[in-house]
């Protein structure tokens, strides 16, 4: 069994509970029957907001944090079959999009779940263990979802449905879904962090890094000052002539 820690809106944490390799197509986060989800005015302005300031949302899924796969092609001509993939992984996922001066939202989650299964004895069960957690996320608006009284869903088929819009001047009306695939893994339970601890941060934080900088200056221009204005006043001090010896000579 794993546990996943969810928190779509930001003021709370949702629990799920998935069963170990035990598929869910479509199901509904955060709504009462086939009702969907409405963000307050508030409320979409403060996604909107985080949306494009790049906000990434962080899962848990027994003590795995979620990681976002990235394919990378190294030769970009298209008439080249045999182009050279360079996998990689990135923490949690985006909150959302921007496209046109228009707000996307992520509000459907594709869960993989890698597990290794380690082989017992004949009279033992075997044990699943899990290594690895993915996300796909996705954004679905919400005439394309169907849902139902027992909180399952229907995903709209091929690529035909539009995404999730989030308007930041009025109210929003969607749903949160999310779907559970497995996927048994070679990993072992001893090397399942590897994946983790080898990501790079693709994302640059620019203005950190600026603000850094200039602090860095302001603080050395400080200290340069403080030093000089030393030096100047003990080289005054040196040069300046000692009365009792000039006495000596007159």
């Amino acid at each position: 069994m794993a546990q996943m820690f969810l928190e779509p809106l930001a003021d709370k944490f949702i629990y799920c509970q998935v069963l170990m390799n035990s598929e869910k197509k479509c199901e509904v986060l955060c709504s009462q029957s086939n009702k969907p989800v409405t963000l307050t005015v508030e409320q979409s302005r403060l996604v909107a907001e985080r949306i494009t300031e790049d906000y990434y949302v962080h899962l848990i899924a027994d003590n795995l944090p979620v990681a976002t796969r990235l394919e990378l092609y190294s030769n970009r001509d298209s008439d080249d079959k045999k182009k050279e993939k360079d996998v990689q992984f990135e923490h949690g996922y985006r909150l959302g999009f921007t496209d046109v001066n228009k707000i996307y939202l992520h509000n459907h989650l594709s869960f993989i779940l890698y597990y290794h299964r380690e082989y017992m004895e004949e009279d033992q069960e075997h044990t699943y263990r899990v290594v690895r957690f993915e996300v796909i996320p996705q954004s679905i608006r919400l005439e394309d979802l169907k849902a139902d009284e027992k909180s399952s869903c229907t995903l709209p088929e091929g690529t035909n449905s539009s995404p999730q819009e989030i308007d930041p001047t009025k109210e929003n009306q969607l749903y949160f879904t999310y779907s559970v695939h497995w996927e048994e893994s070679d990993i072992k339970w001893a090397s399942r962090w590897d994946t983790y601890l080898t990501m790079s941060d693709v994302q640059i934080h620019w203005f950190s890094i600026i603000n850094s900088v200039v602090v860095v200056f302001f603080l050395s221009g400080i200290l340069s000052m403080i030093i000089i204005r030393t030096l100047r006043k003990d080289i005054a001090n040196y040069n300046k002539e000692d009365p009792s010896e000039s006495s000596r000579y007159s």
